[in-house]
């Protein structure tokens, strides 16, 4: 994981590290982690934030801005969190900002609009890591959910409404939306991290959708997000 030989590499590395880390704070305070073992794997994730951060540094294109630094973003938070790095938890936290500084009034990021016909996946994409650094970031001290006048709130109203109806998105775009495969409806998978932001702000119309689907999960933001944010308790 640390030798990336390509850009297809480091962006496919950009998002595996987040899944890695994710899952390793769920068992971080197991009473069979011996505290070798913690260090060898804090020391290895240490290691890839900081690779992963300075992959996309170097990035000045499209990327660096869009969905992909969203992702590296999470990669470098959560590996920050579990080794408590600060820098990494910086990082990661200004990789979010700059995407929801890119949130439009009518909830639209102007990069993945450009996807045309894809610009509803690539929105439900790139909100995926933005709530889970959010969610990351929270626990830091950090509120990103305030930030630009509560874009993501506008984000996820968007791109929410777009799973029943994508016609915004094909006035907007000017292209017919990519169908759903199956019965045509939102993959579980593809709103696993609506289940963190209903934790939040809870909303009968998402928790409506959400009821449909359970259980979500997504192994790039940590697996079964209706076992981790709605039966918690």
């Amino acid at each position: 994981m640390t030798d990336m030989r390509s850009q297809q590499a480091s962006l496919n590395q950009g998002q595996a590290v987040a899944g890695f880390a994710l899952a390793y704070l769920q068992i971080r305070n197991a009473p069979a982690l011996a505290k070798e073992q913690k260090k060898r794997v804090e020391d290895w994730l240490k290691v890839l934030g900081r690779q992963v951060a300075a992959s996309m540094d170097k990035n000045r294109g499209t990327s660096g801005k869009n969905n992909h630094r969203y992702w590296n973003g999470l990669s470098a938070i959560a590996a920050g969190v579990a080794t408590g790095d600060k820098w990494l938890i910086d990082w990661g936290a200004d990789s979010a900002r700059i995407g929801i500084s890119q949130i439009a009034p009518d909830g639209t990021l102007p990069l993945e609009l450009k996807r045309a016909q894809r610009a509803r996946d690539y929105h439900t994409f790139a909100t995926e890591p933005l709530i889970a650094i959010a969610e990351l970031a929270h626990t830091q001290g950090i509120d990103l959910y305030a930030e630009n006048k509560h874009a993501l709130a506008r984000l996820v109203s968007r791109v929410v409404e777009s799973f029943g109806d994508p016609s915004f998105f094909e006035k907007i775009t000017g292209s017919k939306q990519e169908p759903y495969p199956g019965d045509g409806s939102v993959p579980g998978y593809r709103i696993a991290w609506l289940e963190i932001y209903q934790s939040r702000f809870p909303s009968p119309k998402n928790e409506a959708l959400l009821a449909t689907k359970r259980p979500v999960a997504s192994s790039g933001i940590g697996g079964d997000m209706t076992l981790l944010f709605h039966d918690k308790d």
